[in-house]
């Protein structure tokens, strides 16, 4: 797996597995940020349910509500501020 922003559009994603197979590395998925942060919240923590907000800073600021349910996560919210 490869972590992405999560505004990463198919183009830029396929640019990036295309600089990957180069490398000889094997891209089985992409997964955006903000849901490898809540995946690592939720490894930390064990497999609670709860609600996740995370915050990614950095050219621009997103923001992400993910609800952690029985080892599924769902993107309830996304929101990608420009400044």
């Amino acid at each position: 797996m490869l972590t992405v922003p999560a505004h990463f559009t198919a183009k830029q994603r396929d640019a990036l597995k295309k600089a990957a197979d180069k490398a000889n590395l094997k891209v089985l998925r992409f997964i955006n940020e903000p849901t490898a942060a809540a995946l690592a919240v939720n490894y930390e923590e064990g497999a609670i349910d709860k609600n996740i907000v995370v915050v990614d800073i950095g050219s621009s600021v997103s923001i992400s509500i993910i609800q952690a349910h029985g080892g599924i996560f769902e993107v309830n919210a996304q929101q990608r501020c420009v400044y």
